[in-house]
């Protein structure tokens, strides 16, 4: 018989139910059953490292966050691995995504371990939906201007429900150092390592 080390879960339309909620005293006990038996707990997420500490926040125990679509591994607050995007590979996509037509329209952010960066404004439609997923969200004049390592960038669209055309042009222009994942979102797209 296969003996279970570890159980790994996303968060959003996994965990959380349709109010972005989960019975905290009924995992807190799962959790400390699963330590008990020595069964890591994983969670397996494309949300900024801060959205999903602040998911779990106030349960006690062995949590290991895979965050930022897999750029940054923390356990017990301990950085395990992590994989920012090289600054000029980052320069370069925002040079792309910020000279081509195509992606004239698109909102962009910036996610670090702690806060994020976007284009966008506070009055914007999408600020937020895109505030939930980002702790710190913080509007900026020039994106290129952020000095912090960036784990991922989050592209998205008001209007566009299918963005694989978008996701597809990137990945040619910007080559095999930069994939791009798809959110349930619809029109979202994440550029990171491959």
């Amino acid at each position: 018989m296969t003996e279970i080390r570890l159980i790994a879960s996303d968060i959003d339309g996994t965990f959380l139910n349709d109010q972005r909620e989960f019975d905290r005293s009924r995992f807190q006990a799962q959790l400390d059953e699963l330590s008990r038996r020595q069964i890591k707990f994983v969670v397996a997420s494309g949300n900024q490292l801060a959205h999903c500490q602040e998911v779990f926040a106030g349960i006690e125990g062995d949590l290991t966050f895979v965050a930022e679509d897999g750029a940054l591994t923390v356990e017990q607050g301990k950085v395990l691995d992590e994989n920012p995007l090289k600054p000029a590979l980052l320069r370069d996509a925002l040079d792309y995504l910020m000279s081509t037509p195509e992606f004239a329209e698109a909102k962009l952010i910036l996610s670090t371990r702690q806060q994020a960066f976007t284009n966008m404004v506070p009055s914007d439609a999408d600020w937020k939906d895109s505030a939930y997923f980002y702790q710190h969200l913080t509007p900026v004049a020039k994106l290129t201007a952020v000095n912090e390592p960036i784990y991922k960038i989050d592209i998205h669209w008001s209007g566009i429900t299918d963005v694989r055309p978008q996701a597809e042009q990137l990945q040619n222009a910007l080559g095999d150092d930069l994939g791009c994942v798809m959110s349930g979102l619809g029109a979202w797209t994440s550029p990171c390592h491959t």
